[in-house]
């Protein structure tokens, strides 16, 4: 790795001399330290093991009625209800579809996935996140799933794979709202990559641009 700033290792010989350069060399310090954390990591973070090259997952999955409380929904815990799992667009969130999972909740354990604006994971690595999940929440129950926008591509692949695999149970249903099937043909398509490989501080400019 490069030094891409050098902190002078003597200040001077006398004590005016010293209380005249400490202020610079305090903001110089300051400023090798900011930007050795925004690009490095956090100095605690270093040790001798080489650093993980895997991306940094924030993908979560959630009860959406079960977690906020719906009173139904926390009465019926554990459900024996067929499982309908939510795959949220581009938002990541399921701020979208709320006001209906009350109502899809009389017939189904609803969950939901959440995606934050730090996850760095790739398709496959998210197909993959909603398999495992799966196989440890399905427990003989039926699986539905409905995904909207970027999360209806997610879904038919998430299906694909369940059905390509004799161990795993087919879905029962998919549900697809408004799927961006259109993915390939959009402007994302052609700048997505780029923005996906900055680094963190510059990825999140990306994102909002």
């Amino acid at each position: 790795m490069r030094l891409l700033l050098q902190i002078p290792s003597t200040i001077g010989t006398d004590t005016k001399m010293k209380r005249q350069n400490l202020p610079s060399v305090a903001a110089a310090a300051i400023i090798w330290l900011v930007c050795f954390t925004l690009f490095v990591g956090p100095v605690d973070s270093l040790s001798a093991s080489p650093p993980s090259t895997a991306r940094p997952s924030a993908v979560s999955f959630r009860s959406p009625l079960l977690c906020d409380g719906y009173p139904p929904a926390v009465a019926e815990y554990p459900s024996a209800k067929p499982l309908l799992l939510y795959l949220p667009g581009f938002d990541g969130t399921l701020v979208a579809p709320f006001l209906q999972f009350p109502e899809l909740g009389t017939v189904f354990d609803v969950r939901g996935m959440l995606v934050e604006m730090s996850d760095r994971s790739t398709f496959a690595e998210l197909v993959e996140g909603v398999l495992e999940y799966l196989e440890k929440e399905i427990r003989g129950r039926e699986v539905y799933l409905a995904g909207e926008s970027f999360g209806g591509i997610l879904a038919c692949a998430v299906a694909s794979s369940m059905e390509a695999d004799p161990l795993r149970s087919d879905p029962a249903g998919l549900i697809l709202i408004n799927p961006a099937t259109s993915y390939p043909r959009s402007v994302l398509a052609e700048k997505g990559p780029a923005v996906a490989s900055l680094p963190q501080p510059l990825y999140l400019f990306g994102v909002a641009s």
